[in-house]
């Protein structure tokens, strides 16, 4: 547990580690400081820059929910299929 509030983009890098984390993403062939920029600058946006220990859980319970909702997520997870999918058209092809 922290006693000071820690920079959002520290919190996220630590909780990116977590079970429920590892759950939504270990599918994804993304790198996690991506997806680490994305969710920090989401929270940015909304306001967040520093994450206390009162305001932990709710700002987890945020980021797994821009995890799986964020559409700047969905987009490069489609990309990334996208090109995973002209990859093995390419490998089929030779």
């Amino acid at each position: 547990m922290h006693l000071d509030a820690i920079p959002i983009e520290h919190f996220l890098t630590e909780k990116f580690r977590a079970r429920a984390v590892q759950a939504i993403v270990e599918s994804w062939n993304v790198e996690p400081v991506l997806i680490v920029e994305i969710l920090a600058r989401a929270f940015r946006e909304m306001g967040v820059y520093r994450v206390s220990h009162v305001t932990e859980r709710v700002v987890f319970a945020t980021m797994l929910r821009e995890l799986r909702h964020s559409p700047e997520i969905q987009a490069l997870l489609a990309k990334q299929r996208r090109e995973d999918l002209t990859r093995k058209k390419s490998r089929h092809a030779d």
